[in-house]
């Protein structure tokens, strides 16, 4: 009975030490938590302005060179008209 009693005690110890580590470790894991969140939102955030400024640059692009075929149509039309 005594060793049992002993057994009992030496648990009980056992589990206050668990949650005293536990109830030592939440704030720390708390402040994690937050932060891994926050860098998630973050890398939401500038994913989309990545995916906002690489569609503008495509745009930007398809500008360009439907401004440059453009102008090599007006160059080949010039070069036409004179040889006329």
């Amino acid at each position: 009975m005594v060793e049992l009693s002993n057994e009992n005690k030496r648990l009980n110890q056992c589990i206050q030490e668990i949650i005293q580590e536990i109830e030592e470790k939440t704030p720390l894991l708390q402040k994690q938590r937050e932060d891994y969140e926050n860098a998630m939102n973050e890398i939401e955030s500038l994913t989309s302005q990545l995916n906002q400024t690489n569609k503008a640059h495509q745009d930007a692009l398809t500008k360009v060179y439907k401004i440059f075929f453009f102008f090599k149509f007006l160059k080949n039309e010039t070069k036409f008209e004179n040889f006329n």
